[in-house]
């Protein structure tokens, strides 16, 4: 009997390994994946003595600098937009309708151009020309001292789909804290034995007066 108890114990141990990488992976890996593929940058022009210096950051789960590129001496920026391509459809509803094929949606990016190289911004097409012309006039304009920029790389995968996932991250991360913080002050310390032992004492002395 003790046997099997233990075994019971290592299979419900393993079960409880595994739902917590199905989580980790579901709240954690996949938003993380999502938000990395389709990122939200951070693009901060500055000037100083005429020169202008861009910072680039693309950010995982919103919040998160993954990538952080520097150009030194900015000279100019330019739009770039890549048409989406035709890919096979396997959806059952195109292939009713007879279409076999679908195009996918179009990308576009803000190419920073400098004397220590160059960097490419995701841009949504739909935000892609406004972005632009913001780079543009700070560039032509001495006087601004700073401009910054906040692009979506797409706004359905972005912030429609990321959003949510990322929100699931977080809720997920406070959970976890809360349980280790619970853990750490003792909530869930098992309560004392002594304060058990107690109406069994009791019992027996109501039996020695009787």
């Amino acid at each position: 009997m003790p046997l099997s108890s233990h075994h019971r114990s290592k299979r419900s141990k393993r079960s409880s390994l595994w739902i917590h990488l199905l989580l980790f992976f579901s709240l954690v890996g996949f938003p993380a994946l999502v938000t990395a593929l389709l990122p939200l940058s951070v693009t901060r022009f500055t000037r100083a003595d005429g020169a202008v210096t861009a910072v680039v950051q693309k950010k995982l789960l919103f919040i998160i600098p993954y990538y952080i590129t520097r150009i030194e001496g900015v000279t100019e920026v330019n739009e770039r937009t890549i048409a989406g391509e035709l890919v096979q459809s396997n959806s059952d509803e195109d292939r009713r309708q007879g279409r076999q094929y679908i195009r996918t949606e179009d990308t576009g990016c803000l190419v920073i151009r400098g004397r220590s190289g160059q960097a490419e911004v995701d841009v949504s097409p739909h935000d892609l020309t406004d972005v632009f012309e913001q780079a543009r006039s700070f560039l032509a304009n001495p006087a601004p001292p700073e401009l910054r920029l906040i692009t979506v790389a797409n706004w359905k995968g972005s912030v429609f789909a990321g959003g949510p996932l990322a929100a699931l991250t977080l809720l997920y991360v406070v959970v976890m804290l809360s349980s280790v913080w619970a853990r750490l002050t003792g909530r869930h310390r098992p309560p004392d034995q002594s304060s058990k032992e107690l109406p069994h004492g009791n019992a027996g002395r109501g039996h020695a007066r009787k």
